[in-house]
């Protein structure tokens, strides 16, 4: 034990121990697309001294949009999920690291969920953030946030602008991987290829506009079905996965511990998180 180690033991056995100087394991943080997850664990890890990890950055989706139904593309997608997110586990369980386990990663049935459960059964601060536990407010805050989420669109549109404008300069505004891409499309554009740029301007600038309209029409998931047909990304169409995530997460005991964010500040959260750690 080294004199660092040492110090902290004494402080502990003198209850001088603050929250920002105990070491705990890993803390997974699970909850529905639009909850705020991302918001809580970077203050949470500055206020813990733990590095936050978000399994949005290694846990791919996969190729599921081409399956006949939504329920096949579905499972498909789960598929591919499940083996990144056994992946991403094995790779930071132990560490003491805040998971920022991202909204569909922390949904799971049958033997995925067993085989989830069993990886993270040793570690006791899973927490689930849910807004409220009434439905109809936790759906109607999930929907606000991810409708305000995507309206971050407007950033993607002036990007195909600039490339429909043949404008070089703004390949500065961006990181290194980016800007090979700009320049790789800008190419296209100069030799007289503006079809990806016009489609991609074309129905992001109709999802913004339905958003700013306020009339949007939500399509309630439902694993259940076997008869909708899984169509590729539509322009119209927002899917309100809410109550199949909630209700999931909920039944399947994933997480230790339930934070409700609705009608407090960050900070509150925090304490409440903070006060179930062990």
């Amino acid at each position: 034990m080294n004199l660092q180690e040492n110090i902290l033991r004494i402080k502990e056995m003198m209850g001088l121990l603050t929250e920002e100087s105990k070491k705990y394991s890993t803390i997974l943080i699970f909850g529905p697309q639009g909850v705020g997850k991302s918001t809580l664990t970077k203050p949470l890890g500055e206020k813990l001294g733990m590095e936050v990890i978000s399994s949005d950055d290694y846990v791919d989706q996969g190729n599921w949009a081409t399956e006949k139904t939504a329920k096949q593309g579905w499972l498909k997608r789960k598929e591919s999920e499940f083996d990144g997110m056994v992946n991403f586990l094995r790779n930071n369980l132990g560490q003491s690291v805040i998971l920022d386990i991202g909204g569909s990663h922390g949904v799971w049935e049958g033997n995925h969920l067993g085989k989830i459960k069993k990886m993270i059964s040793s570690y006791p601060n899973t927490f689930l953030l849910l807004p409220s536990d009434d439905m109809g407010k936790s759906k109607e805050y999930l929907r606000k946030n991810i409708l305000k989420r995507e309206s971050g669109i407007e950033g993607a549109i002036e990007y195909w602008k600039k490339l429909i404008a043949k404008d070089e300069n703004y390949v500065n505004t961006l990181n290194d991987e980016d800007k090979d891409d700009y320049m790789e499309r800008l190419e296209k554009i100069k030799n007289g290829d503006t079809k990806e740029a016009q489609y991609q301007i074309d129905r992001m600038q109709k999802r913004l506009d339905i958003i700013n309209s306020g009339n949007v029409d939500w399509k309630e998931f439902d694993i259940d079905d076997e008869d909708s047909e899984n169509t590729k990304f539509a322009s119209n169409e927002f899917n309100d996965y809410s109550n199949y995530f909630i209700t999931n997460m909920k039944n399947s005991g994933i997480a230790n511990h339930i934070v409700y964010n609705l009608g407090k500040n960050t900070e509150e959260v925090i304490n409440d998180i903070t006060n179930k750690l062990k």
